[in-house]
Order: structure tokens, then C-alpha cells, then sequence
């Protein structure tokens, strides 16, 4: 993985909440949406977004 990163059409980038034992997009590179499952439950954001 480089970083800087695009994440491309129908794709994201996740984050695992145990960052430092997680093997997330960090790793394993950004995901297809189709493969995954789930649902959101909450969307934060700072003021600079």
C-alpha cells in the first residue's frame, strides 16, 4: 500500500477500531462495497469536512 491513495468507484477505504492490531485498507488495500455487509449507524465529521 502507498500512501497517498485513491479509492476507486465502488470501493471504500476501512478502518479497524483496534488500529494497532487491525488488519484493515491499511493492509489489505480498499474493498469492493459488494463485498461488504453491514449497515451504517452513525457518520462523524469535524468542521474542516
Amino acid at each position: 500500500m502507498t500512501f497517498p491513495l485513491t479509492v476507486g468507484e465502488g470501493q471504500v477505504f476501512l478502518l479497524g477500531d483496534n488500529r494497532e492490531q487491525a488488519s484493515d485498507s491499511r493492509i489489505l488495500g480498499c474493498v469492493d462495497i459488494a463485498k461488504t455487509e453491514g449497515k451504517v449507524v452513525a457518520i462523524l465529521r469535524t468542521r474542516a469536512v
